[in-house]
């Protein structure tokens, strides 16, 4: 079936980075209804073919982009050929929202997502923990019940947080949206291992790039400078690299100016030229024009769960039922499962200890009737 969730997400999935530029329209509104992106700013329909062209003259001009962007989003629907079947059947729209817990089972999954992410241990990225509990407005009382173990580490909330606001473990040292389909590497952030450390050093690391030595003498000084390339090699050693390159451009210099304004001497002074190169290269060592590694630092950002989605994210945008954020809903969702559980277990502890009453007042009566009977005797 095309209206699956599988086809769903599928089709979401299309609109890569880089492929949609329309902010009024989202991928969520041509994905439910049909449309997956062949190219930038172009969809097609998987059943009827028909393709729209979703680019936009420049904002600008403002009555153009108007009148373009209102038709765009009449294209949604009336861009499907006039028989195609998803005119009039669209997928539903709990498909783009997040998961709606309602039983004690949803919640165990929703917990063992969370304990899927505990794996990554320090590698998570690291988050105040504080403020964002503070933004989802949960507390330690919450984050326990999706816990099976009292021992509450930093590793264990941030994975737990990170769930209630719509992530999961994606492959490799990835975390993935489902909502938006997004993707982010944690080597990009700061990890909780980073966060551990002190000084300067926590918001950046060191890769290793490559930088000719052609420009060892004049570029890699300016970058040095600006605090971008940190040299492996010592000063001194530097040093005389630098001159021995500057004594041998001397003298290729000079020597392509003998040869060039005459060519009458020309035969002699090539013989001179080279003698007197052969007499360089003997007492100068050959140097070999190769790639020098180079180490470059990468500023580290501190990750956002809210903020990294796609601005058009079910979980961070509003529902039109119920006007409350995707992340919000669910979280309600644990809060009632939880209550609910809550006042189930305090229901049969109350009918346990009304059954164990009735169990004692029974006791007693069999005693108090068996001497009665053993004085009747």
């Amino acid at each position: 079936m095309v209206n699956t969730s599988e086809a769903f997400y599928e089709r979401l999935a299309s609109f890569g980075p880089g492929c949609w530029g329309v902010r009024e329209v989202t991928p969520l509104e041509f994905a439910l209804y049909g449309w997956k992106i062949i190219q930038p700013d172009v969809v097609q329909c998987g059943t009827c073919k028909q393709v729209v062209c979703a680019t936009l003259p420049f904002p600008t001009d403002r009555h153009a982009y108007s009148m373009f962007l209102e038709k765009l989003k009449k294209q949604v629907i009336d861009g499907h050929h006039e028989v195609c079947w998803w005119r009039h059947n669209p997928c539903p729209l709990h498909l783009a929202h997040p998961p709606q817990l309602a039983t004690l089972e949803d919640l165990k999954n929703l917990s063992n997502l969370a304990h899927i992410l505990e794996s990554l241990d320090s590698a998570l990225p690291h988050i105040d923990i504080p403020t964002f509990m503070a933004q989802l407005g949960v507390d330690d009382k919450l984050l326990g019940k999706l816990q099976s173990t009292e021992d509450m580490s930093v590793v264990k909330i941030t994975a737990i947080l990170l769930t209630l606001s719509g992530w999961s473990r994606g492959p490799g040292a990835f975390l993935r949206c489902k909502g938006c389909c997004r993707s982010v590497g944690l080597w990009s952030f700061v990890t909780q291992a980073e966060a551990k450390l002190e000084g300067p050093t926590l918001r950046s690391f060191e890769i290793p790039g490559l930088v000719s030595r052609k420009h060892g003498t004049s570029d890699s000084e300016n970058s040095e400078e600006g605090g971008v390339f940190v040299s492996p090699e010592p000063e001194d050693t530097q040093s005389q690299w630098r001159m021995r390159l500057r004594e041998r451009r001397v003298s290729e210099q000079s020597s392509s100016e003998e040869l060039h304004p005459r060519r009458r001497k020309g035969s002699e002074r090539s013989r001179k030229g080279s003698t007197s190169s052969q007499m360089d290269a003997k007492e100068e060592p050959f140097v070999i024009d190769t790639p020098l590694i180079k180490k470059q630092k990468i500023q580290k950002q501190y990750f956002h769960p809210l903020e990294e989605h796609r601005p058009w994210c079910p979980w961070i945008t509003k529902d039109k039922e119920v006007e409350v954020m995707g992340y919000q809903r669910l979280i309600s969702c644990v809060e009632a499962i939880v209550k609910q559980t809550e006042n189930m277990k305090h229901f049969a502890e109350q009918v346990d200890g009304n059954v164990q009453g009735i169990r004692l007042i029974r006791t007693v009566l069999d005693d108090v009737g068996s001497e009665e009977l053993q004085q009747v005797e």
